[in-house]
């Protein structure tokens, strides 16, 4: 049971980027800086350069 556990945390550690799909992992500490709240929800981003890009869109559109 014991292994089970890390491997829950590995999963619940992941995301998803809001803009191009990338997976990845956040870091086991501090605050992950990349997201936005959107609408109640927090959208993540893979990188800097995504978040920025995916705001420019988004103005674009508006």
């Amino acid at each position: 049971m014991g292994m089970n556990e890390g491997l829950k945390d590995f999963y619940r550690r992941q995301r998803v980027c809001s803009r191009c799909g990338k997976i990845f992992r956040l870091p086991p500490q501090g605050r992950y800086i990349n997201f936005i709240k959107k609408h109640g929800h927090k959208l993540y981003f893979c990188s800097e350069s995504c978040k920025h890009k995916y705001l420019e869109e988004d103005e674009k559109q508006c």
